[in-house]
């Protein structure tokens, strides 16, 4: 009999979570709204309402702020998300920098850190520096860290969301390493990971060029190539975890060999290091844009920002970056040929560095390979997040564990 009962209040407080986090959501994305409508658009009777209204508000996580129209009685008390109520952390690792974020419960990013990731000096220390900019971040905030809901974390590299693991990550230099497991061993939140390329998308589709379509794909154009295809609010993963590795379709027969070993792939011919390589290899005899695109250490995106701009002076550079504009454009055609999404995202430092050079020849290329393209209204629009899509998309992994009906 105890035992029974024990289940009954199991099952009754996991029904009012439910309800809590429906009634929750609403508000979020119908802010201000009243007890009224709330009840409407739930189907949960106003006693129910009223009740889960007294646990958010208690909780701080809902406020009143104003009337509404009466509609012959009293006027409704409208009530809103309180976006500061809690937290969000997320990260994005590459290979030679860390960014942590705190993010509020509307996406705003509050405040974010980068640090250098030290991946030559092994797993344990990228994990230690991670750790050490979170804790700064939360004593610069002063925030309590029970009221941090979770972290969303990405990755560069081939990811197995379901276990939490890092497949492969040839800049990493990692192999099956559970980000996961060491992610929460480090710092002891709720945690979520996904590769980058998802996260970007899943960025742009919550908060940023997406938010208006229901499918979606987002081309990442950068040191390497991916893309992600995101279907009714989801990212679709394939059934190995290995969708949307577009940088390995083969571009050239026989050509470079690629990091993944083997020959001829888009990102041999196509991605910002090829352009680099390319460039740089055609310069050596020391034309007068030698000085910048030969001088090492600089980043990559600065080094395609120097190449797009001398693009305009330069016909053997322009033509370099016409017949890389050629390969994109028909791998993004391809993509769409396949998928058949409303919109295409094109996002990385590629797109951004160029200004709108390249995203114009890709879409020239498109329009021509595209089939049935006069019938096809077919978006193609560059990303609005710029480089904290993939932050922001990490932090909705965990919107999406709270906000269960988040779309």
């Amino acid at each position: 009999m105890q035992k029974k009962q024990k289940n009954q209040t199991a099952n009754l407080q996991s029904m009012q979570n439910l309800n809590i986090n429906l009634v929750l959501d609403v508000i979020r994305n119908n802010s201000p709204i009243s007890q009224a409508e709330i009840s409407r658009t739930t189907r949960l009777s106003p006693g129910t309402i009223t009740n889960l209204i007294k646990i958010l508000k208690k909780n701080n996580f809902v406020r009143e702020t104003g009337f509404g129209q009466s509609s012959g009685g009293r006027r409704p008390i409208l009530l809103s998300l309180n976006p500061e109520a809690r937290h969000v952390m997320a990260a994005t690792f590459f290979a030679d920098e860390i960014t942590v974020a705190l993010l509020n419960l509307l996406g705003d990013i509050k405040k974010e850190v980068k640090v250098a990731a030290e991946v030559e000096k092994g797993e344990t220390r990228v994990f230690e520096n991670f750790a050490r900019a979170a804790d700064s971040l939360v004593h610069a905030l002063h925030l309590d860290k029970k009221n941090i809901l979770g972290l969303g974390a990405s990755f560069e590299g081939i990811f197995d969301p379901g276990k939490g693991t890092l497949i492969l990550s040839n800049r990493f230099g990692w192999r099956n390493v559970p980000v996961r497991d060491l992610l929460i061993k480090s710092y002891g939140l709720k945690t979520f990971v996904e590769g980058d390329g998802r996260a970007m998308a899943l960025g742009e589709y919550h908060y940023g060029a997406g938010k208006a379509v229901t499918n979606m794909v987002c081309i990442d154009m950068d040191s390497g190539i991916g893309s992600a295809a995101v279907l009714n609010g989801s990212v679709y993963h394939g059934a190995f975890s290995m969708e949307g590795e577009i940088g390995h379709i083969q571009a050239t027969p026989n050509g470079p060999k690629c990091r993944c070993g083997k020959r001829g792939c888009l990102e041999t011919v196509a991605s910002g290091s090829a352009l680099i390589a390319r460039v740089r290899k055609a310069l050596e005899n020391g034309e007068r844009f030698k000085g910048l695109l030969m001088k090492e250490g600089l980043p990559e995106h600065l080094l395609a920002r120097a190449i797009f701009h001398a693009a305009k002076e330069d016909e053997r550079i322009l033509e370099m970056v016409e017949e890389i504009g050629c390969h994109l454009g028909l791998a993004v055609a391809n993509v769409i040929n396949y998928s058949d999404p409303e919109l295409v995202v094109l996002t990385g430092y590629m797109i951004h560095e160029s200004g709108e050079l390249l995203s114009n020849m890709i879409e020239e290329v498109v329009r021509k390979q595209l089939v049935a393209g006069e019938s096809r209204n077919v978006r193609i629009e560059k990303g609005v997040l710029g480089d904290n899509a993939a932050l922001i998309g990490a932090a909705t992994l965990v919107y999406q564990d709270f906000f269960p009906y988040l779309s």
